[in-house]
């Protein structure tokens, strides 16, 4: 299965999505023909358009407003917002540095500099600025960023900590709950994250996130049975997620129904032809049947998408040293101990490989 993941960062930042309709009224007409539009027109035009999702758009006019008045903050805070949005993260940081400027104790600019900092890796700036954040708000948000950003520096017990702030403030938090079992399974209290991702799965809408990571879960520890029922509710959620498709394969897999399982994987390769792990459970399924060469093309497939997995090499290498492809195979087992030394060095294959060497045989 794909590995598990957490959300990105907090929801977007477009400012005018806070706003009531109100917001987008016509601006007042002026009488001379020839007039020239002015920062407010402007601004107003920049946020109909971004209501109606032009953000290109509603970026030129922002940036229209602020030529004529450069300390605009209302225009300001809605192009960081638009430009984060829009992913372009070197002018959303000038624009959140901008308003910041303007504006420096504002917990809005503080925390959307952050969240740009998060967005590009740049985990101790996005820190500083979500606690500059929390200083002027205690805002669940706001906690649940400064979590995320911890969390990309793998400092645990303090991103656990954010996320129990979250937790206290807003009981429900789908994100915070999700989180929260990410760090603890990642610290080994399995037991506990399993209790936090059901809970999320508990109070999730459509978002299926923390039922991938709780099925993943629960494969791990063993228990196929429950890991299905969790992978079936999530395709309740979403009919067409090639990774519950995948993680209901695997369980299927685990609980001796293998023609189950191999119909489901072809259904993860339909909506997904890219997906190297689907590949590598279906060399699997294949390699069951005793249906080698099909087993090897669907490895080849898999470590054609993905070569750094010492898994696919490890499967790989099995497989033509049954079909009496030693040499092939030993370089397959090569990689697998180049990939995972700690993992390989008591295996089967190294010793496999070492003998190899030795002997040509």
């Amino acid at each position: 299965m794909a590995s598990r993941s957490i959300r990105a960062g907090m929801t977007a930042l477009a400012l005018w999505a806070l706003l009531g309709a109100s917001a987008f009224a016509e601006p007042t007409r002026v009488a001379h023909a020839h007039a020239q539009p002015s920062a407010e027109s402007l601004w107003q035009q920049g946020r109909q358009a971004a209501a109606h999702g032009s953000l290109d758009e509603a970026v030129r006019y922002y940036q229209l407003s602020l030529v004529k008045d450069p300390q605009r903050v209302s225009t300001l805070a809605d192009l960081a917002g638009a430009l984060a949005d829009l992913e372009r993260w070197d002018e959303a940081r000038e624009a959140f540095e901008r308003w910041l400027a303007h504006a420096p104790t504002d917990a809005d600019a503080l925390n959307g500099l952050g969240y740009v900092h998060y967005r590009q890796k740049r985990y101790g700036q996005a820190i500083t600025f979500y606690r500059r954040a929390l200083a002027q708000r205690d805002d669940p948000q706001f906690h649940l960023n400064l979590g995320l950003a911890l969390l990309g520096q793998e400092r645990w017990g303090e991103a656990e900590d954010q996320f129990d702030a979250t937790l206290s403030i807003d009981p429900n938090s789908y994100w915070a709950l999700n989180d929260r079992g990410y760090v603890l399974e990642q610290q080994g209290q399995l037991d506990d994250a399993a209790d936090s991702y059901e809970a999320a799965c508990r109070v999730a809408k459509q978002d299926i996130t923390a039922h991938l990571n709780f099925g993943g879960l629960l494969l791990e520890q063993s228990e196929p049975a429950e890991a299905a029922w969790i992978f079936r509710d999530a395709l309740k959620r979403q009919e067409r997620s090639a990774d519950a498709h995948l993680g209901f394969a695997m369980s299927l897999d685990e609980l001796g129904r293998p023609d189950e399982a191999y119909l489901e994987t072809r259904v993860v390769l339909a909506l997904n032809p890219r997906n190297p792990s689907a590949f590598h459970l279906l060399a699997a399924l294949e390699k069951e049947r005793h249906h080698w060469a099909n087993a090897i093309a669907a490895i080849d497939r898999a470590i054609a998408l993905d070569d750094h997995n010492a898994g696919y090499h490890l499967m790989r290498g099995q497989l033509l040293q049954a079909d009496g492809r030693t040499r092939s195979a030993m370089a397959d087992y090569a990689r697998y101990v180049a990939l995972a030394p700690d993992e390989a060095r008591n295996s089967e294959a190294a010793l496999a490989l070492r003998i190899w060497r030795e002997t040509g045989r």
